[in-house]
């Protein structure tokens, strides 16, 4: 018990130092970072598209300012997957508020460095001690794991972060948990070590030498965990770094031990053709290469993850040859009847191993939402590992021996045998635990067997030498069957393989070609659809074209749906060259449902940055493979410019619109016409009669903008001043050879009363009426003009019939101040005065 005690207890000691340690980097990194390291890690994952507890619950932003120490406690519950209480507890407006919550992530590499540290430990113990894994190893583990609960419970108690109203606690049923599946599950691993690889001389190369020794499934699924893995975390690192360079976040980089296995996890759940899914108040959303409801764009397309895929691919030809390696030296668990066993153990690994360190999410109010990779993911993982087993079962060996170079790539797949002094002390010990007695030469009055010494395997070569050494082995590659058949679980000898034919090594060649061929041909269309022809590119050509200003091709590209007259202003003419035209376009991200698609788009107009949506949807294909996207609505807005009757057109950017150019919501007052967001200057035409300065409009468009209205003093000219002053100089003029009082020819005769009274009339202007500038108006309505009164003086002559005797007519003299007024109607570029009556 002293033993147990003690291998325990430095393991524990070791593992939780370990994650100390990692911590402590992570929370350096973190703090070089930004000052507030639950900020960094919560915007990190929120890039992802994973909800956490800080959108359901809005409050945890408030904590700022953690100090190194709770910024180490911090990561090293992040690390486990651990869970995280927010607490809020403010003041309202009668009464107190409260609310809670939780939020968790995926693990970080502190988990992982607290497994390996507590192996480490009670292997380094276990080994020096012979304690049997079972049952007292088992127990042991267990024992560890609660007590790296109840340490981890402490230091988040120590650590709890309260800033003003805002608690953020990392005591949780679920930090409990995790510390006792990472504490325990790397005590496991360490006891079971310790038995079954004695020699070594630490856990890691113990390790390595169980994982050279094991046979049948357990290596098969040891080899396509341990390849997948590696792969997944160094294509993650790349992108993770590519991403936050070409986001400018570059720091983000830093951050790469917390979120490194979480992202990884992330990448391998999309890219080998699952999907990454959201489950509690978000469940439907999903994330992936064949199914996606969301956009990609935050990840730069996914378009790039079948690249991932041809990876995958690759990796499992690899793996299923080293398995057919692995076979023909051990044909003992070589057969369709254990093909079975590993795609079975990587399904059930991968559900318990997502759920539990690759979810994000949070709870508040009753409510939780969490993402994870597909829980139907499981299948996809058994998928490739019984690739791996097709490939070895199959075509694997005829390649092998066909081809000799690849020996040296496969040959780690094989077996290396396990030295006997090992079988003998691992056979002791598991004879101890059952309560047998051990063999006297192996063990002696119950006295715990030796240790065997370590042993450096030696690398496989040439020639199936050991050089009498029984714990080591040196493989040759198989090439023909060998004359006696190998004894039936027994590595060292390769299983009866006959090389293929000529004909069908041809045949094999072909179809690797043909396979080889659709392989490629599958991922290049995948990244050409995802790159190329998918809904984002569509949504950048439209804006490149709207913002350069070829208003031309983007009408083309997407018809506006308006009348051709009302098209006027949607030609590159009005965009001069693209100065006036829209700039900065931007597309924040695209959401794909099925055969449609919305893009949230950004752009700036003279500085003003506006938020815009675009939908899209799927017309047909192009090239045969590929859907072509379509937007479904054109970026379109108006301008209001005011009416005046006075003129027939204005110039918009230079170019002239008239009331039919104008559409809906235009009236008396004002003319509505479609345009592009840019920037627009309203002017007239060039006129001798009327001038007006130049009125500049940005144009800005957006849901939530209004019309931008155009108002536009216009002025009259000298010319149109001298124009009118002419007109009622003609019109005047024409009194003076009017007799008759009836006539319409002389407006004054309208001033005569009683004219069946008066005749021999004759009119002398003493005084032309003169306007100027203030005595003209122009309005909606049109040009109108008046003299003062008392501007125009005239004498009238004429004789007057008496009353009482109707033959007596006696000449009469009398003077008329008067006013004319008027309109006016520029036609043809030549005004028309009429006088009113």
């Amino acid at each position: 018990m002293e033993n147990l005690a003690r291998s325990g207890g430095i393991g524990l000691g070791i593992g939780v130092g370990a994650a100390f340690v990692t911590s402590l980097i992570t929370a350096i990194l973190a703090l070089a970072v930004s000052s507030s390291v639950l900020d960094q890690v919560f915007d990190s994952a929120g890039s992802l598209g994973a909800p956490t507890s800080t959108d359901l619950l809005g409050n945890a932003r408030d904590v700022q300012g953690m100090n190194i120490l709770q910024s180490i406690i911090f990561f090293m519950i992040q690390g486990i997957a651990g869970g995280f209480s927010i607490n809020y507890q403010g003041d309202g407006l009668f009464s107190s508020v409260s609310a809670s919550g939780s939020a968790w992530m995926g693990a970080g590499l502190s988990g992982y460095a607290l497994a390996l540290g507590v192996a480490f430990g009670v292997y380094m113990f276990g080994r020096k001690n012979t304690i049997r894994f079972r049952w007292m190893g088992v127990a042991t583990s267990a024992v560890i794991g609660v007590a790296a609960g109840i340490v981890y419970e402490l230091l988040a108690l120590v650590g709890r972060i309260q800033v003003s109203s805002v608690t953020v606690s990392g005591t949780s049923v679920r930090t409990f948990l995790m510390a006792f599946l990472f504490a325990g599950g790397g005590a496991l691993a360490g006891y079971a070590l310790a038995q079954t690889t004695p020699d070594a001389s630490n856990v890691f190369s113990a390790m390595h030498l169980w994982f050279h020794r094991a046979r049948g499934f357990i290596r098969t699924f040891a080899e396509t965990l341990f390849v997948f893995a590696v792969l997944a975390l160094a294509v993650a690192l790349i992108l993770y770094v590519f991403a936050s360079i070409r986001g400018g976040e570059a720091a983000l980089i830093l951050l790469f031990p917390a979120l490194l296995p979480m992202i990884s996890g992330f990448l391998f759940s999309v890219g080998s053709l699952g999907a990454m899914a959201a489950y509690g108040g978000n469940a439907g959303m999903n994330l992936g290469l064949l199914t996606s409801s969301v956009g990609a764009s935050s990840v730069s397309g996914l378009g790039w993850f079948w690249l991932y895929v041809l990876l995958v691919v690759i990796a499992t030809l690899y793996l299923g040859l080293r398995e057919a390696a692995r076979n023909m030296y051990d044909p003992a668990y070589a057969g369709w009847q254990h093909s079975w066993k590993a795609p079975l153990a990587a399904a059930v690994f991968w559900l318990v191993f997502s759920y539990a360190t690759l979810s994000v999410g949070g709870s508040a109010g009753g409510h939780t939402a969490f993402m994870m990779p597909a829980m139907w993911s499981f299948l996809i993982a058994a998928f490739w590992s019984f690739l791996v087993e097709i490939v070895a079962l199959t075509f694997g060996p005829s390649i092998i021996v066909s081809v000799p170079g690849l020996w040296k790539l496969i040959v780690g797949g094989t077996v290396r045998p396990t030295p006997k002094e090992v079988l003998d002390y691992s056979n002791a010990m598991n004879r101890r635990s059952s309560g047998a007695t051990a063999p006297a030469a192996t063990v002696s009055g119950g006295v715990s067997p030796s240790v065997p010494s370590p042993v450096t395997p030696a690398m496989p070569g040439s020639g199936a030498q050991n050089n009498g050494d029984p714990r080591t082995v040196q493989m040759a590659a198989p090439s023909a069957a060998p004359a006696t058949p190998p004894v039936s679980g027994v590595p060292g000898t390769p299983a009866a393989v006959q090389p293929m034919s000529p004909n069908a090594k041809k045949t094999m060649i072909i179809v690797g070609i043909i396979v080889g061929v659709l392989v490629v041909a599958a991922a290049t269309i995948g990244i050409l659809t995802s790159t190329v022809f998918n809904p984002k590119n569509t949504v950048n050509e439209y804006l490149g074209q709207l913002s350069s200003g070829d208003y031309d091709a983007a009408s083309k590209t997407v018809d506006p749906g308006i009348d051709t007259n009302r098209r006027a202003l949607l030609t590159s003419a009005a965009s001069g060259n693209g100065k006036n035209a829209l700039s900065s376009p931007k597309v924040d991200s695209v959401t794909v449902n099925g055969s449609d698609a919305t893009a949230q788009i950004e752009y700036s107009v003279h500085g003003t940055v506006t938020k815009g949506t675009l939908t899209l949807r799927k017309d047909g294909s192009t090239m045969l493979f590929f859907p072509k996207w379509v937007v479904s609505k054109p970026l379109l807005t108006n301008i209001a410019v005011e009416n005046f009757d006075a003129v027939d057109s204005v110039l918009i950017n230079n170019v002239k619109v008239s009331k039919k150019n104008a559409g809906a919501g235009s009236s008396d007052g004002y003319l509505v016409f479609a345009v592009y967001p840019g920037t627009y200057t309203v002017s007239l035409p060039k006129n001798d009669y009327l001038t007006a300065s130049s009125v500049t409009k940005y144009v800005t468009g957006g849901s939530s903008s209004s019309m931008a209205e155009a108002s536009i003093k216009v002025k009259a000219t000298d010319k149109l001043v001298s124009a009118i002053n002419d007109a009622m100089k003609a019109k005047l003029g024409k009194c003076g050879k009017v007799s008759d009082a009836k006539s319409d020819a002389c407006p004054l005769n309208e001033r005569i009363y009683s004219t069946d009274s008066k005749r021999n009339l004759s009119w002398t202007i003493t005084k032309f009426p003169a306007i100027t500038r203030k005595d003209i108006s122009i309005t909606s309505s049109g040009i109108s003009f008046r003299t003062d009164y008392g501007d125009g003086k005239a004498t009238l002559t004429y004789e007057q019939q008496d009353w009482f005797d109707q033959n007596t007519w006696t000449p009469e003299t009398e003077d008329f101040s008067f006013s004319l007024s008027g309109t006016v109607n520029i036609a043809n570029g030549k005004p028309d005065v009429t006088f009113e009556d």
